[in-house]
């Protein structure tokens, strides 16, 4: 009798990111065990700027180029912010991270909020 060897190889499939800035979206693929300033590279090609002038963000929280995706949480399909270094006047300056819109009272204040009020009580 003959001696079978089976081997298995086990094939990751590659996780992509989205990372975003203002109005632009950028789609990178990447590996979880990659390090971010590897990604800030690849990021850099694409945005046509140093990658010294990036930073990345996840929910707010700068990610450390040093470290790998796996190790600050970046999963398949995160979302990352991307905050740009930009001349500001005779000086450089980060970007800030955009404003979340708040919607604005209607002028006329307490007595149509008070009818607003009513009128959703009436519903209930």
């Amino acid at each position: 009798m003959g001696l079978f060897l089976m081997t298995t190889k086990v094939v990751k499939q590659p996780q992509y990111i989205r990372v975003k800035n203002k109005e632009v979206t950028y789609f990178i693929i990447c590996d979880e065990y990659e390090n971010v300033e590897s990604i800030k590279t690849r990021l850099s090609i694409l945005a046509e700027r140093p990658p010294e002038t990036i930073r990345l963000y996840l929910d707010k929280k700068p990610l450390d180029d040093n470290f790998t995706c796996h190790d600050q949480k970046v999963l398949n399909n995160s979302l990352l912010q991307a905050l740009f270094k930009i001349q500001v006047e005779e000086k450089e300056e980060w970007e800030q991270f955009p404003v979340e819109a708040v919607p604005e009272e209607k002028e006329g204040g307490e007595e149509e909020k008070k009818e607003e009020e009513e009128k959703n009580q009436t519903f209930q």
